[in-house]
């Protein structure tokens, strides 16, 4: 029996922030209804941390996150729920050493992003907000200074 934390267990009329055993053991036999199941639960996901992971590279997203997507699926039957991981850790953990055997493969990290560039979208909203986003934008740039399986840790535990 697994006993979970209080905020792991999802309330009454709550959606589900896992795919229930019943659509992943369809999915796992390959079930088209259930594997589009799968995808519509973890494809918003999966984008927003190929996205941050890929981050000044925007041409290489959509075609990074089909390819998770996509071994996702393939390699599906080999999730275990009765293991210690839950599905969504196992996808997005997949999605993360995908993407950084990527990033290796080009043999490039990404560029720092200038910090004036985050202030030519803002419009004019006070000193909170540009400060915000100067903070945001500093903090994006030390990121971008870090290698990518040290970036992919930070952003794997925001």
């Amino acid at each position: 029996m697994i006993v979970r934390p209080l905020d792991e267990v999802p309330r009454a009329g709550a959606p589900s922030s896992e795919l229930d055993a019943r659509t992943l053991a369809a999915a796992q036999r390959g079930e088209r209804a259930a594997r589009g199941a799968f995808i519509a639960m973890y494809e918003r996901r999966v984008t927003a941390l190929v996205s941050r992971l890929l981050v000044g590279r925007s041409e290489l997203v959509e075609d990074a996150v089909q390819d998770v997507l996509l071994k996702l699926l393939t390699e599906l039957h080999r999730f275990d729920p009765a293991g210690p991981a839950r599905l969504s850790t196992w996808a997005l953990t997949v999605a993360t050493r995908l993407n950084l055997d990527r990033l290796r493969r080009l043999g490039t990290e990404r560029r720092l992003m200038e910090a004036g560039e985050a202030d030519d979208h803002a419009g004019p909203s006070g000193v909170g907000r540009v400060e915000a986003l100067d903070l945001g934008a500093r903090v994006t740039a030390a990121m971008a200074d870090l290698p990518a399986d040290h970036r992919a840790v930070l952003i794997l535990r925001a």
